[in-house]
């Protein structure tokens, strides 16, 4: 063999051992998106048909679904507290099925699995590193958040990989064009899922498109190009999306009622803030008020307390909604799971500190040197933190619980993971002050995310295999509703269906308060309530009077009142903020028992 010959056969060998190690590398990716795939089957199938929870989004998605069904208009006949989008698709699958909660507990977790699958190729995108990137997908499908709003992670995390995909990974121009249309439906799909998501995302969409030509100066005229296209694109884009709903709307009879809520924005980020605001200033005199409350007797049952309670107008006036722990509880609260949640609350905010600090000196970094490597990695950094914060204030400044945690964990998990492995790679940088923040960032994360696990799989509420007992009992209901309860509430659970059903038709009305949706769904019985929930901060003006009034004029065969402190308060018990139609109701209505935490009150024979 001459010297030309070996050359050729040792390329043409090269050249296979690479197409080989590339088939091989994958396979192992396809293998690994599988294993995700198997993983989440098997996971949910495990605990799905687990609970049963009488409180909970899953009656409320059910139960306005089957209204827009059977020809309520959203908006007019009946309320939505989110967009279309949010119901529509229950909708529609009860369109093939009938009204079933079993379609609305798989479309749900299909969501999950799907969230984890975005999740795993935005880390493995950013980082390479396989492993990372399946632990990062492996938490949020094992914490998907609560169990019927899934939709929040899978708008969190598939914003973040659109953005990523335009604005930062290498592609030709015709393919970043096909992202960024992509990008664009996806929005305005927000959009229509929730409004104020699509809001706060259109923001970070407007900052990415800003900030784009100055993350490489050498290119800023070319990018400046693409800046000006998005700018054009993006609001093209979503308003297209929004012409098939506005011809649907407007013939159904709701059109105008559907573009109200786009412009009530402003009053959401105010109620926020006031939220947030009045439960900080609240806290104060409320826990006093309590204080005096169990200072009467320290042994007094806590029905006695709820009712001594009643007298004080100071609580039965506060309209403040679940405050935030303090700080002060990761260090002082009385148990390790409140010291643990307290901690999970804030160390997001620090966390996102250390990435936006990371952020900005490898920007300037990029800045003095031209390295736009280094101008890159600040850019998915930036867009990484903006996606999971803009799930922060739903938890952080309006109702501060596990589920809420979870729903913003989703994408900040993936946000973790990606700041994780660009950390790893500054770890060598020959700036001490870099080298400083990402090992700092690195163990706060580890620190982090363990935790959050260690807490997350133990709580029913935050979507994980808790919801499922040792002891569990199959109790069946109307409209495929169906589930395992433990074994010790099990004939509570057939008790209050059973007395449902037999004191009712299905032309009769059922009303619960503050909350209990899935009551009117597992036993097919109407309630005329135009919005299910109420509690003591969102009680409308004249509520109890309206609500004696419409009690007169329905008759409902039933009505059950969960008298649980919905806001941890004594003030957010239905018997203390809507004392009057409590009243009412116990000398109207005969007492038929408690039942899974719910007092049952019949209409009485005429």
């Amino acid at each position: 063999m001459n010297y030309s010959s070996f050359l050729r056969s040792s390329r043409d060998l090269f050249i296979s051992c690479c197409n080989k190690t590339n088939r091989i590398a994958q396979d192992a990716g396809g293998w690994r998106i599988v294993w995700l795939i198997l993983f989440a089957a098997l996971y949910y199938n495990f605990y799905g048909s687990s609970g049963l929870h009488l409180r909970g989004e899953g009656g409320t998605v059910a139960v306005y679904a089957q209204r827009i069904l059977t020809g309520a208009r959203p908006f007019i006949d009946t309320f939505l507290g989110y967009n279309l989008f949010w119901f529509y698709p229950i909708v529609w699958l009860f369109l093939i099925t009938g009204p079933n909660f079993l379609v609305i507990r798989i479309f749900f977790f299909v969501l999950s699995g799907v969230t984890g699958l975005l999740g795993y190729r935005v880390v493995q995108k950013i980082t390479g590193q396989p492993l990372l990137s399946l632990l990062a997908a492996t938490i949020i499908i094992l914490i998907p958040g609560m169990q019927f709003r899934t939709y929040m992670g899978l708008l969190g995390v598939g914003n973040l990989l659109f953005l990523l995909e335009v604005f930062t990974l290498e592609k030709s121009l015709k393919s970043r064009f096909l992202w960024l249309i992509g990008s664009g439906l996806f929005l305005g799909f927000t959009f229509l899922v929730r409004i104020d998501l699509g809001i706060l995302f259109s923001a970070l969409v407007t900052g990415c498109i800003l900030l784009y030509p100055l993350i490489n100066l050498a290119d800023w005229k070319k990018r400046c190009r693409f800046s000006a296209l998005a700018l054009v694109a993006y609001p093209l884009v979503v308003t297209i999306v929004h012409v098939p709903v506005d011809w649907y709307a407007a013939r159904h009879g709701f059109r105008k009622e559907f573009w109200a809520q786009y412009t009530l924005w402003k009053d959401d980020i105010a109620n926020y803030l006031a939220v947030g605001h009045y439960n900080y200033s609240a806290r104060i005199p409320t826990v006093l008020a309590l204080v005096k409350i169990l200072e009467l007797s320290p042994n007094m049952p806590e029905s006695l307390a709820q009712k001594s309670s009643q007298g004080d107008p100071k609580i039965n006036k506060n309209r403040r909604t679940r405050p935030r722990p303090p700080v002060s509880d990761i260090w002082l609260a009385p148990t390790a799971g409140n010291k643990h949640f307290a901690f999970l609350v804030y160390c997001p905010l620090l966390g996102s500190g250390l990435i936006l600090l990371l952020a900005t000196l490898l920007l300037l970094k990029n800045w003095r040197t031209n390295d736009s490597e280094k101008g890159k990695d600040a850019f998915i950094l930036l867009i990484s933190v903006g996606s999971a914060l803009t799930l922060l204030p739903q938890y952080f400044l309006f109702r501060p619980d596990p589920p809420h945690v979870s729903e913003m964990m989703c994408v900040f998990v993936i946000t973790s993971a990606a700041a994780y492995g660009i950390a790893s790679r500054q770890r060598s940088n020959e700036s001490r002050l870099t080298k400083v923040i990402a090992t700092v960032y690195m163990a706060t994360a580890a620190i982090h995310i363990a935790l959050y696990i260690g807490y997350g799989v133990k709580r029913p509420s935050m979507g994980s295999f808790a919801l499922k007992n040792h002891a569990e009992v199959l109790v069946h209901a109307n409209n495929g509703v169906f589930g395992y309860v433990s074994s010790d509430r099990a004939d509570e659970y057939n008790a209050l269906y059973k007395t449902i059903v037999e004191h009712s038709s299905p032309k009769d009305f059922v009303i619960c308060f503050p909350y209990q949706p899935m009551v009117n769904f597992m036993t097919n019985r109407r309630s005329y309530l135009y919005n299910l929930y109420v509690d003591n901060a969102t009680e409308p003006v004249n509520f109890q009077n309206d609500t004696i009034a419409n009690i007169e004029k329905y008759k409902p065969a039933a009505i059950l009142v969960d008298d649980v402190a919905m806001n941890q308060a004594p003030a957010s018990r239905f018997s203390v903020w809507a004392e009057q139609v409590y009243d009412y109701i116990r000398n109207t209505y005969e007492y038929a028992g408690t039942l899974v935490n719910n007092e049952i009150y019949l209409r009485k024979k005429q």
